[in-house]
């Protein structure tokens, strides 16, 4: 079954540009809060069967089964978010970023 609605990537960006922008406001340098605005963002259309566009079209083609989406989905955002966070941090302060 589709869903009724497809959200967005540009809708949930827009949702947290407020909390980036005052990230900047306190200190965060403007570069490194737009870079996770733009990297996290990219999480939103793997992680569920609804996510993005074309998206939907494969769920209900019956490509990918829901739970394998979602699991694969999670599993794919935690290790994008590992490396990010440690490997992506260590290169940033290296590029003078941060």
């Amino acid at each position: 079954m589709l869903a009724p609605t497809i959200p967005s990537n540009t809708a949930r960006t827009g949702g947290v540009v407020f909390p980036i922008l005052k990230a900047i406001a306190v200190g965060t340098p403007a570069m490194l809060a737009a870079l996770v605005l733009a990297f996290f963002s990219s999480l939103f259309s793997s992680m569920t069967h609804y996510g993005t566009g074309p998206a939907p079209v494969l769920f209900g083609a019956g490509y990918v089964n829901m739970g394998a989406w979602w699991t694969l989905g999670a599993l794919i955002s935690v290790v994008n978010i590992i490396i990010w966070l440690s490997i992506g941090g260590f290169w940033w302060k290296l590029l003078g970023i941060w």
